[in-house]
């Protein structure tokens, strides 16, 4: 694929619909639309004013559970190093190297 391609694509990926399966796969919260997300807040606030006017009693009632993206598990990548070894790796004195650096306009020998 060449850069034309990729902005075709991006050009496309923007302009898709929230209600598209790929955007839904991005964004799981996006698996509702504005008015399932008011009915549940309405539903909500009906159980809670219920709950109220019973005195509180009973148990308090839960919130539906809206569709949210799913955290990330961070996984630790540990590498098989000493600390001898790592201590060798940052501490060791460095050689210099033969680098060609140009400064203000010069080749010049670094």
């Amino acid at each position: 694929m060449d850069a034309g391609e990729f902005g075709a694509i991006a050009v496309l990926a923007v302009q898709l619909p929230l209600s598209s399966r790929t955007l839904k796969r991005l964004h799981p919260e996006l698996a509702w639309d504005e008015n399932t997300y008011i009915l549940a807040l309405i539903s909500d606030q009906l159980a809670n004013i219920a709950y109220g006017l019973g005195g509180g009693k009973g148990r308090k009632p839960k919130p539906i559970p809206r569709p949210k993206a799913s955290k990330k598990k961070e996984t630790k990548n540990h590498l098989d190093v000493s600390k001898v070894r790592v201590d060798e790796l940052l501490f060791a004195p460095r050689r210099p190297s033969a680098v060609t650096v140009e400064m203000e306009g010069k080749g010049e020998q670094g």
